[in-house]
């Protein structure tokens, strides 16, 4: 689906839905109610009339329509721009960073900031539990659990994350099972991606904690939720920690070695080659009638 038409249709829905109005009322006089469901669900591309009609129903200018897009076009280039500095160190870059007027949404703001308070830990300003409490009131005091649902569960997910580094692994595990069963609207790839890696980091931490079972459940949930959500972005990781969890449970056996073999495979297939070569050196011991240069 062409993502403007998607933003468009999100848009068109939040609106609509403000108003307590159905898809009958919106479209009166104006289109069929299937073809408003299709716009919605970003199935349709609208003419520009069709578009002007729809804003005059809803008592808005038609550029509305269009300002989420560039929200979304806004905060995919400062998380990218961000995500790059923290993988350089550059936390002191971070920290001072400014955006231009014109970039300065809500959630551009919520997002610049969250990455500032997780600066501020890698420099040492604050321990890790001030951290916690600094993001835990950037998500309070923003209430951004369903508007940004994608940046809340990054903030939960990084606080987490705070409490595995300094071994607090019961904390950790207790906030990652209660993102795990929170719900969420997973028609949002953010969310989804978000949701897949809260599950692969869970199962990465019960494997840590030495509670082989559990880690084995959730590395086989986040599998299953890879096929069902029909996304990619952690499906091979999840078969490289399957590989580990069966290793530690069971050694060198015929499941183990599949599961490496699988990991190898979707590597290379999905070009991600550093990941490839790492399964491929360090398991190197495994299915010795593999050869892995052949995947």
């Amino acid at each position: 689906m062409n993502q403007l038409n998607v933003s468009i249709g999100n848009e068109i829905k939040r609106i609509r839905q403000e108003r307590n109005w159905t898809q009958s009322e919106l479209c009166e006089g104006i289109c069929s109610q299937a073809e408003i469901s299709k716009i919605e669900n970003g199935r349709n591309s609208p003419t520009v009339d069709l578009l002007q009609q729809i804003a005059e129903r809803l008592k808005i200018p038609i550029s509305f329509l269009f300002e989420n897009q560039k929200q979304e076009e806004s905060v995919k280039k400062l998380d990218h721009t961000l995500l790059r500095l923290t993988r350089e160190g550059n936390y002191e870059q971070i920290r001072s960073y400014k955006m231009i007027t014109e970039d300065r949404f809500e959630e551009t703001i919520l997002l610049l900031k969250y990455y500032q308070i997780i600066s501020d830990y890698r420099l040492n300003n604050f321990d890790h539990r001030t951290t916690s409490v600094q993001l835990s009131r950037l998500i309070e005091q923003n209430d951004i659990k369903y508007s940004y649902p994608d940046l809340y569960l990054r903030t939960k997910m990084g606080i987490a994350i705070l409490y595995a580094e300094n071994q607090e692994y019961k904390q950790a595990e207790k906030l990652y099972k209660e993102l795990e069963e929170t719900h969420f609207d997973f028609s949002n790839e953010k969310v989804v991606g978000q949701q897949l890696k809260i599950t692969y980091n869970h199962a990465k931490l019960l494997f840590k904690m030495g509670d082989l079972e559990k880690s084995l459940t959730v590395t086989l949930k986040g599998i299953r939720y890879s096929v069902l959500l029909t996304d990619t972005s952690y499906i091979a990781h999840f078969y490289y920690q399957l590989g580990e969890v069966l290793e530690e449970m069971y050694g060198d056996n015929k499941e183990t070695c599949q599961s490496y073999v699988i990991a190898y495979e979707l590597f290379k297939a999905f070009h991600m080659n550093r990941y490839a070569n790492t399964v491929k050196k360090v398991k190197q011991n495994f299915c010795d009638e593999i050869n892995y240069d052949e995947y």
